[in-house]
């Protein structure tokens, strides 16, 4: 560490911070409203009373493939985007001839080079992304849906929208409005003011830092969660002196991914902190399948932060700082 023989004189210090202040900010042209694009929110299930609660399983907004728009769902839990075969099916994509890999330990997905993927007026050329089958081809399950089949009047989900999007080539930054289901995508962040959180990128995705009870490491996922707070079933047992498996604690079977998930959830008052802004979840869920990220990610990840925990908020994430910034009211 350097340390200079002269200290700062105390006027320079409201310059830094004034700096400081403007960088973590955004440093760009006030946020433009008519870039932002509508949101299309999904509940996790409609056939299920329980489930269809969870009103915001699914944030979906317009995406234009090769100038072709498709709804898909906006997932921050996601490196990689991903397009279901009917989708590439309908745009002409040869994927058959690309690579075959195994994508989320299914088998039968592809790697296909997409010229051009346009979200909010923002475009991503030469975008390497992963076909594969519906979850009911790959499993027999049903998953959430997203976009209406003329012909049966049901839902279709399309694809996924991975963090890959705005980290690659150049970091973009991210809007989302939950009071006016808005969202926009820019190259530059725009200037807006609020309680900064930094977050950084585990492969390559956003982790928040919570501090409370205990320390979490928490994915941002705007994709698989639209609970408040997830964490792993021993996290669970710390914080609320519960067993998952009891019958104090509500259990909820959900898909997710093709698959089926048990989520165990249970009322709490609990709160926690994550740079200048604090969260606080009525209740906190556990699920078998987050013990499976934590060990995936050597503990890197043991915690997810869903949609729910800023359902009345504003916020922008900056993928070129790796600052998520909670808008205060009234200021942009």
């Amino acid at each position: 560490m350097y340390h200079s023989s002269s200290p700062l004189r105390p006027a320079i210090f409201p310059v830094l911070l004034a700096i400081l202040s403007m960088t973590l900010t955004g440093c760009g042209q006030p946020l433009d409203e008519d870039q932002l694009v509508d949101i299309t929110w999904v509940p996790w299930s409609r056939e299920d009373p329980a489930l269809a609660t969870l009103d915001r399983a699914a944030l979906m907004i317009p995406v234009l493939i090769d100038g072709k728009e498709a709804l898909m769902q906006l997932d921050t839990g996601a490196s990689r985007t991903t397009l279901y075969r009917p989708l590439a099916d309908r745009l002409g994509i040869r994927y058959e001839v690309g690579e075959k890999v195994e994508w989320n330990q299914l088998p039968g997905a592809y790697r296909a080079r997409i010229p051009k993927i346009t979200v909010g007026g923002v475009p991503r050329k030469g975008m390497d992304v992963i076909i594969w089958g519906l979850p009911s081809e790959n499993t027999g399950t049903s998953d959430r849906t997203a976009e209406q089949d003329p012909r049966s009047g049901r839902l279709v989900k399309l694809g996924d929208l991975g963090t890959d999007f705005f980290r690659e080539p150049r970091p973009a930054a991210l809007y989302i409005d939950f009071v006016s289901s808005k969202l926009g995508v820019f190259q530059r962040a725009p200037r807006v003011s609020g309680r900064v959180i930094p977050f950084k990128i585990v492969s390559g995705r956003p982790v928040i830092t919570l501090s409370g009870s205990c320390t979490l490491h928490a994915l941002y996922d705007t994709g698989s969660s639209p609970l408040g707070l997830m964490v792993t079933l021993d996290i669970f047992r710390t914080l609320t002196g519960l067993d998952p498996n009891s019958e104090q604690v509500s259990v909820l079977v959900a898909p997710s991914w093709g698959r089926t998930i048990d989520l165990h959830g249970t009322p709490t008052d609990l709160t926690f902190r994550a740079g200048r802004h604090e969260f606080a979840f009525p209740v906190l869920w556990c699920s078998p399948m987050m013990d499976q990220l934590a060990r995936s990610t050597r503990g890197q990840i043991d915690a997810i932060l869903g949609n729910e925990a800023f359902r009345s908020s504003r916020i922008l994430l900056d993928f070129r700082r790796n600052v998520l910034i909670v808008i205060e009211d009234g200021r942009r």
